[in-house]
């Protein structure tokens, strides 16, 4: 996608949410919050004669191309990216079919940058290397998705339940995160893709490739939803298996049956010891984030639970949520479901880089140039 060439419509920051499972980016706007001009899922496909031709994004998993690369996912969970550690090759990769497809010059833009996770010192100096010694852009920003997604609802005070390929739940307090409350785990898409390939393994259907994963994330998408009641909607499934029952088309000529995996796959949410995980389910981990603020404002954080990420959609989880979080508060707890929460860190993102507070984050080249790694401290994550 070009954008438009109108200086009128659009500031000189470019906003990108780099995710697990999709990277979204775009330009700024003046008059506020736009949907992406990019989306794209965040897979890189590696030559496997040439590990120097590199592919990003579907240009990875088109069918000529894939065929001959060995693709992966370098920023989900269990890739090569973690708190100490980021994959710079995949990042510049990324930055530069960014550039490409946006049709613009990467040394006359600001980066605003939304990061899956908490990255170390080190990780984002290597980030901030990246953007100004190879393309030389004019300053750097660098923020949580938890905490720009949290922005895109307008609020200073809640918590931001973030589920995508992660799982992120955070408690702000007037703009200022309470570390004792928050809980980031890598979990979350994939455990939920592994769960539905296994129950359609037992009624005979093989989704176990690379781009079968996509297959599943539509079945998710589509077909499933979360129950308020597991025990009671199973026994109501055994009783009555035809008012859950659906038929899924995944593509042209193949089918897909579903009955109670409608409801079981995503239940590992509530109860992780479904997807055979040792960890608390999601409505005690935002009960500890609202047990670690303060007496004063726990009915305000009760009340202002903020949903964001891919995981969220699935129909019926603020109802579920609400229920569960219900009985370990006193308070009675509401839920902020977004209809643009897939996307509510960019949003968030955005929203930040037209503001008055950005300017005094960001990093400019001069500062880089001038201090660079002398710099004490690179953005509270």
């Amino acid at each position: 996608m070009t954008l438009p060439k109108s200086p009128n419509l659009f500031t000189k920051v470019l906003v990108v949410d780099f995710g697990g499972a999709s990277v979204r980016a775009g330009v700024a706007a003046v008059t506020g919050p736009t949907l992406p001009h990019l989306f794209f899922p965040t897979i890189m496909g590696v030559g496997k004669s040439n590990e120097d031709e590199k592919y990003f994004g579907f240009d990875a998993i088109s069918p000529e191309i894939r065929s001959s690369c060995t693709l992966s996912q370098p920023l989900a969970p269990s890739g090569k990216i973690d708190k100490m550690s980021v994959d710079v090759v995949a990042l510049q990769g990324i930055f530069e079919k960014i550039f490409k497809d946006l049709d613009i010059e990467p040394s006359s833009f600001e980066i605003q940058l939304s990061a899956p996770r908490p990255f170390g010192e080190q990780a984002k100096r290597k980030i901030c290397n990246m953007l100004f010694n190879e393309f030389h852009v004019q300053s750097v920003n660098m923020a949580h998705q938890a905490i720009f997604a949290m922005q895109s609802y307008n609020a200073r005070s809640g918590v931001i339940v973030d589920l995508g390929e992660r799982m992120d739940i955070v408690p702000v307090v007037d703009g200022y995160k309470v570390t004792s409350g928050i809980s980031n785990m890598s979990v979350g898409g994939m455990e939920m893709r592994q769960k539905l390939q296994h129950f359609l393994q037992g009624r005979n259907y093989s989704l176990g490739t690379f781009v079968d994963e996509y297959l599943l994330r539509y079945i998710i998408e589509s077909s499933l939803f979360m129950s308020r009641n597991f025990d009671k909607e199973l026994d109501r499934y055994r009783r009555n298996p035809d008012r859950i029952n659906v038929t899924v088309n995944v593509d042209p000529g193949t089918n897909v049956n579903l009955g109670s995996e409608r409801f079981e796959t995503c239940e590992g949410l509530f109860k992780p010891e479904l997807w055979g995980l040792d960890q608390a389910g999601i409505h005690v981990l935002v009960h500890k984030a609202i047990r670690e603020c303060g007496v004063d404002v726990r009915k305000e954080m009760t009340q202002n639970i903020f949903l964001s990420g891919g995981l969220t959609l699935i129909s019926g989880f603020k109802e579920r949520l609400e229920v569960e979080v219900e009985k370990l508060t006193p308070a009675k707890p509401r839920v902020h479901a977004s209809p643009y929460r897939y996307h509510a860190a960019y949003l968030g993102a955005c929203l930040h880089a037209t503001s008055a507070e950005y300017k005094s984050v960001r990093i400019t080249q001069n500062d880089w140039i001038t201090r660079g790694n002398k710099i004490e401290k690179l953005w509270n994550m």
